[in-house]
């Protein structure tokens, strides 16, 4: 049913709280080779383990949310992973967004608060100030809205 109504987006999946499951163990792996095969996209709580699921699953379209800093360079040659700059990384430490353009360019970043948990305006801000401005309407909606395309998912904020 989720798929016949052409929803395409599965998570935020977490493994680094609870039971501290990774990404890359079997009982993650069933759901995520279903996604794989149905071409449906996978947003993960960046751990260490997502470049290991990345890795082993490369057909499978990941968000590693958040910047985590110490995963960010490891994903970068992956190129079915895109990030998600929410958290506290992307709005509140300096010089991340920076990194994560150097790194990724702007094309696999999305944009991303963790509200209510963060204030919105931080990561307005940081945006407008660490991307030009003509590379921010791809971060702030363009990039996601291309990504929901690729994947048919049903239009974006158009009634059904």
């Amino acid at each position: 049913m989720f798929c016949e109504r052409k929803f395409v987006w599965v998570g935020e999946c977490l493994s680094n709280y609870g039971d501290k499951i990774p990404f890359d163990d079997e009982r993650w792996l069933k759901i995520f080779r279903v996604c794989a095969e149905r071409n449906l996209i996978v947003q993960l709580h960046n751990a260490p383990d997502v470049v290991r699921l990345a890795k082993l699953l490369p057909e499978l379209t990941v968000i590693g949310s958040h910047l985590y800093f110490d995963v960010l360079p490891e994903l970068v040659d992956l190129p079915n992973v895109h990030v998600d700059i929410s958290g506290m990384h992307g709005g509140l430490c300096r010089k991340t967004l920076i990194r994560a353009r150097e790194l990724f360019g702007y094309e696999r970043l999305l944009y991303g608060t963790d509200m209510p948990g963060y204030d919105h305006d931080a990561f307005i801000m940081r945006v407008r100030r660490d991307f030009p401005e003509a590379e921010q309407p791809a971060v702030f909606a363009g990039n996601l809205l291309k990504l929901l395309r690729e994947h048919d998912s049903c239009p974006a904020f158009k009634k059904r």
